[in-house]
């Protein structure tokens, strides 16, 4: 989310290892003594994720502090801002998700078709263009009939003169961080909801080894809006709010529509959200 006053930001394991009653890394617990891979584990790894958006507001407590001694002026400030902000969320993410991989067993490339209830690949890319374009289309709409890169480059221009290309991309790439902190939220939140509510894994044996099922709630989403979404309420505005809950809602179901990838929903959410 860009506090700065800019416009604004499961996989299953085949072997087993991920279950209702197990962990993925044999019979550990994972965090706050939870067992690792049950659903209040893994809602714990989003609520931690969440926690990780909060870095954001520690620096906006200590810039104050050091922001005379920054170079560059206001740009600077800007610059260091997202900068700082960046790597923090991106260090928190690669951190989390490499936790989750160790104890979970958590896997990235998600599923395939598997669990995304189509069958075939062209209806489901059609639901995900169609769920990227309307998420572009109200954020074009509500920044006056401009993409956002069109609609930030004008204004850096304005602010920051020939820095202006700098400031963008530089913005850019904590927005790229944003959004992997916010598939965190969602790659878990969906994980725990499908365990609590789903019961999609199936460990009992002698069944084979876990199949994901249809999942038709976007669980991860609802979370993502009910967090990172309604946050937005209090830092930008009911508009902005309104926005980040239905993008939230949005991006958890392009991760189901792309069989739980991370990395092929991240791909996906990205542009969206950069534009």
């Amino acid at each position: 989310m860009d506090t700065t006053g800019n416009t604004g930001t499961s996989a299953t394991s085949r072997n087993g290892a991920t279950s209702r009653n197990g962990a993925g890394s044999g019979n550990g617990l994972g965090v706050e003594g939870i067992p690792a891979g049950t659903a209040g584990g893994y809602l714990n790894l989003a609520l931690y994720s969440f926690a990780i958006v909060g870095w954001e507001l520690v620096l906006l407590l200590v810039e104050p502090v050091f922001v005379g001694f920054v170079p560059g002026g206001v740009l600077g400030v800007a610059l260091v801002h997202w900068g700082l902000t960046g790597a923090g969320w991106l260090m928190g993410a690669v951190l989390l998700l490499r936790w989750a991989r160790l104890h979970y067993n958590f896997r990235t490339r998600g599923s395939g078709l598997r669990g995304t209830g189509l069958r075939h690949p062209l209806p489901r890319w059609i639901a995900i263009g169609a769920l990227a374009a309307a998420c572009v289309l109200v954020r074009f709409v509500g920044s006056g009939g401009q993409l956002l890169p069109v609609a930030d480059y004008a204004r850096f221009a304005s602010d920051f003169g020939s820095n202006a290309v700098v400031a963008l991309v530089v913005q850019n790439l904590y927005y790229l961080a944003e959004v992997a902190v916010m598939l965190l939220i969602v790659a878990f939140g969906q994980r725990a909801g499908e365990l609590r509510f789903v019961r999609t894994f199936r460990t009992t044996p002698p069944a084979p080894a876990p199949e994901p099922a249809p999942a038709s709630v976007p669980w991860g989403g609802l979370l993502l809006a009910a967090t990172w979404g309604l946050v937005h309420i209090l830092l930008q505005g009911h508009s902005a709010g309104l926005y980040g809950v239905g993008v939230g809602v949005a991006f958890g179901a392009i991760y189901l529509l792309t069989g739980r990838s991370l990395r092929l929903s991240y791909a996906v959410v990205a542009v969206t959200f950069l534009l």
